[in-house]
């Protein structure tokens, strides 16, 4: 897809433009129109929407086509997209958002060691910022909890109330997969936790009132449906984030397995393109592994 010269206006992420979507999992977290903008030391990231500043670029060759398969990836056409990465790895594989886009794919195949190495190499480029919501989500991907607490203490402190709160959800969530003491102590442990959330939507807050012992399954999803996302692709990945946490609340908190594998199941029916998706799928795998 051909970028044409464009600038790109700074936007808030608690602009109304932007309220009740799904921004870190939409689109894997991050609109590669943007990514393909990103030159020598500025970059825009439109679905982040924390710019260091306001140009017009051109795009390069490579992040043309580094463009083309991020889209083709979102349609679910993996195969095709990994080719035309290829292609664009052939004319300049240090290409910033070349490196980046590798990376989400590794993670969405699975190969979340190699794109553990393409992040590393984007922490101090001009991706930095842009790289690290996958960045601490692929750190549990490897089961590397304490690095992943890092990584979200960090994004919790942002000045951005979308994704301060989405951290925030992964900071519950870590804290029921890594719990300690008895269930009664755990529980109060993470509903002490969930009343220092700030949660930025309905999602969010229906997420943390399940974790706070004071909600349902069954709300997360309607407070998606009280959203009114027009997009059927923001839709899915609000929906694969929310089973992903739910499905968490019900393995870790509950442990109510059973209850866990049919929600995790039930999302992995249908295709997304959500960085949570790799990790409802080993979910779903470690339960059924354990329920044999």
């Amino acid at each position: 897809m051909k970028i044409a010269h464009s600038a790109v206006e700074p936007q808030e992420f608690g602009s109304r433009i932007w309220q009740g979507v799904s921004k870190p999992t939409r689109n894997i977290f991050l609109s590669l129109s943007a990514v393909s903008q990103l030159r020598n030391s500025v970059f825009v990231c439109l679905m982040a929407c924390l710019p260091l500043g306001s140009v017009a670029y051109a795009a390069s060759p490579a992040a043309s086509l580094a463009q083309q398969a991020h889209q083709l990836l979102l349609n679910g056409e993996n195969e095709a997209a990994e080719s035309t990465l290829q292609q664009a790895a052939d004319i300049d594989r240090d290409e910033p958002s070349v490196i980046f886009e590798q990376a989400l794919l590794d993670d969405v195949a699975g190969r979340h060691d190699k794109a553990r190495k393409g992040y590393d190499r984007l922490q101090t480029g001009p991706l930095a910022r842009a790289v690290a919501v996958p960045s601490a989500v692929n750190l549990v991907a490897l089961d590397q909890f304490a690095q992943a607490k890092k990584a979200f203490v960090t994004l919790a402190a942002s000045q951005d109330a979308y994704e301060a709160g989405y951290a925030q959800l992964w900071q519950l969530w870590l804290t029921a997969r890594t719990r300690n003491g008895n269930s009664a102590v755990h529980r109060a442990k993470l509903a002490e936790a969930a009343s220092h959330v700030h949660a930025a939507s309905p999602q969010q807050h229906a997420i943390t009132e399940l974790y706070a012992g004071k909600g349902s399954v069954d709300a997360v999803f309607a407070a998606i449906d009280s959203m009114n996302l027009a997009d059927p692709l923001q839709r899915r990945n609000a929906r694969t984030e929310a089973a992903f946490f739910a499905g968490g609340y019900l393995q870790y908190v509950r442990r109510d397995y059973p209850a866990a594998m049919r929600l995790y199941q039930q999302e992995l029916a249908q295709p997304s393109p959500s960085i949570e998706r790799p990790l409802l799928e080993k979910a779903l795998a470690t339960l059924s592994v354990a329920a044999r």
